[in-house]
């Protein structure tokens, strides 16, 4: 992974650690929380295939709306969400 990904996944995880498994956060929060540009933020998302709402992907649009992002299934459990 790069650096990109590792700060989208290190945010989402301390997100649902903090607030239980589904947790979401906005587009704007996860962009001021890695520090990342709008187009690099993009980038990852895509890459993480969050626009397909499917549950098993690394990264998931809630309801397939861009602006509530959650971590899929697998990988909260690699956060140590159950």
């Amino acid at each position: 992974m790069d650096v990109a990904t590792d700060k989208v996944f290190e945010k989402l995880c301390a997100n649902v650690r903090a607030n239980g498994p589904g947790a979401t956060m906005t587009r704007a929060d996860l962009q001021k929380a890695t520090g990342l540009s709008e187009q690099d933020l993009r980038d990852v998302l895509v890459k993480l295939g969050g626009a397909t709402g499917d549950q098993n992907l690394q990264v998931r649009f809630v309801g397939r709306n861009p602006d509530k992002i959650t971590l899929g299934a697998s990988r909260e459990q690699k956060c140590g969400v159950k």
